[in-house]
């Protein structure tokens, strides 16, 4: 039986067109770029994804399984392409602050109707949306959480904090897709921290802490890229034959941060986020990823694929487009560098 593959995407608000790009450049779908022998039907057993990552979990399982119900052509077209900033918040004031996320709800529950998938039961590849659990007094200790429809990981994964995962162990594969994603979107101090729900037949309830008290998730990026991947392909038990790991481009987002929080009052917040916790951190995750998978245990081959695309704003959702067509056009100028094997990575 041949290996199969994984994807991994790493979010980054509104820079999931690039994300798709990639893909797309993966996948051989662009003129110039031969891609890299890659069908997902074919090859893709896992996938995961946190942040905008998440969502692209959701796509690529509706847009790539046997029967898909939803056209991933359509999808950039219909629903990527005209995306607007209204769409996914509403911010009255100048610098966003906790912002009101319901246009961003509003626009995941239509398409999980129009892919009809609602729970984490629903999606066809073995996958996990990555959110970040807060305590109950909002301090450390944090704990990041795989959301997975995969029975085994779910069940034998390690104890959370407050309860809140054994409280998601229960339920883990009648987690709703909407709320999962919301979790995972929501960027601490910039969006509004999120509940988890689950379905019990025709009714619907949060996590809850021990306490009985809803629990509230946040970005699943929050704590760095993948956090507890070790944990949890420790659990999955699962060896593949490559890994793609699928991530935008940050050069702005450091600075786009740190403007942001020092113009809000932090006083509150100031033991709930450390602004560097946004900040991507690329030689960091590939310093962990190359020593995890040191005797190749995890995978025979681990590739990282991000393009060199600037000028975009990771708060503003009105240039997807454009964004995409830049993701294509570094690409088609640089197809050698669309996936690059981990291993030849020496920042």
């Amino acid at each position: 039986m041949s290996l199969k593959t994984a994807i991994l995407f790493n979010g980054a608000a509104s820079y999931i067109a690039q994300e798709a790009g990639i893909l797309d450049l993966l996948l051989g779908n662009v003129e110039g770029v031969p891609g890299v022998d890659l069908n997902i039907q074919r090859d893709v057993k896992f996938i995961g994804g946190l942040s905008s990552g998440a969502l692209m979990t959701f796509i690529v399982n509706a847009a790539f399984c046997e029967n898909p119900p939803l056209i991933w052509e359509d999808f950039k077209k219909d629903i990527l392409f005209p995306l607007t900033t209204k769409q996914v918040y509403n911010n009255e004031l100048p610098i966003p602050f906790d912002c009101d996320t319901s246009p961003l709800n509003s626009l995941l529950t239509d398409i999980s109707k129009q892919a009809n998938y609602h729970t984490l039961r629903d999606l066809p590849f073995e996958s996990a949306i990555l959110t970040l659990a807060l305590s109950i007094t909002l301090v450390p200790p944090l704990k990041t959480c795989w959301l997975t429809n995969i029975p085994k990981v779910a069940q034998e994964l390690p104890r959370g904090i407050n309860h809140v995962y054994e409280s998601i162990k229960n339920y883990h594969v009648d987690l709703e897709l909407v709320s999962s994603l919301m979790c995972s979107t929501a960027i601490p101090i910039t969006f509004q921290t999120q509940k988890l729900y689950y379905k019990d037949g025709a009714q619907t309830h949060p996590i809850t802490h021990y306490l009985d008290v809803d629990a509230r998730f946040a970005d699943g990026g929050t704590e760095g890229a993948f956090k507890g991947f070790q944990e949890f392909f420790d659990t999955y038990e699962e060896k593949f034959d490559k890994i793609y790991f699928i991530s935008p481009d940050f050069p702005n987002t450091e600075q786009e941060v740190y403007k942001l929080l020092g113009e809000v009052d932090l006083k509150s917040a100031a033991e709930k986020i450390h602004p560097e916790r946004f900040i991507d951190r690329k030689s960091e995750f590939v310093k962990e990823l190359k020593e995890y998978n040191c005797d190749g245990h995890l995978a025979n081959e681990i590739y990282y694929c991000q393009p060199e695309v600037s000028g975009y704003s990771p708060l503003n959702f009105d240039q997807e487009e454009e964004q995409y067509n830049d993701t294509i056009s570094w690409g088609q100028s640089h197809p050698d560098k669309i996936a690059i094997n981990i291993n030849s990575i020496t920042e």
